[in-house]
């Protein structure tokens, strides 16, 4: 994860393994853009998912368990 500063610096905030999570805070956030751009340094297989996905599988996940159904 990378941030670049006023000056224009580029600043390497947190290198990120095999299958962790990057960009999560902005899914829950209301925010216009994204604070950190990431960048692979190696190949990497990314999976991108839609917030409305996301919470249409969220919602689900929580109605079967209110109704004592796990998965």
């Amino acid at each position: 994860m990378e941030k670049v500063t006023p000056d224009g610096q580029e600043l390497t905030l947190k290198i990120c393994g095999p299958s962790q999570m990057v960009g999560e805070a902005t899914i829950f956030s209301k925010a216009p853009k994204y604070m950190l751009d990431a960048r692979a340094i190696e190949d990497t297989v990314c999976l991108h998912i839609q917030i409305n996905d996301l919470e249409e599988a969220l919602l689900s996940i929580a109605f079967m368990k209110s109704i004592g159904i796990d998965q």
